[in-house]
């Protein structure tokens, strides 16, 4: 079974300090679409369009699509580098 956790919109600021920390040689701007990426959305915009609405059900991470994103900016990561800062972003909250 695939690990499943709620994100809801409280957590963008601790989000971006956690993503700072983990990739500090990126851009503000790309850590986030960064992130957005390997949780499933194409954008930013569209990951805090999704918050909004309401808390997000974060699944299996886009790994893909993080480490070509990366790449994009100039950033070398791997598959370990993105489940790491991702596991971490999902770390930010506790919920049952």
């Amino acid at each position: 079974m695939k690990l499943m956790r709620l994100l809801d919109k409280t957590a963008i600021n601790r989000l971006k300090r956690c993503v700072a920390l983990q990739l500090p040689e990126m851009r503000p701007s790309h850590r986030v679409e960064f992130v957005a990426r390997g949780l499933g959305y194409q954008t930013y915009a569209a990951l805090l369009s999704a918050l909004n609405k309401g808390p997000i059900l974060i699944g299996p991470f886009d790994l893909e699509s993080a480490i070509e994103f990366a790449k994009r900016v100039g950033v070398d990561v791997d598959q370990d580098d993105v489940c790491e800062v991702l596991s971490e972003v999902l770390d930010l909250d506790s919920y049952e």
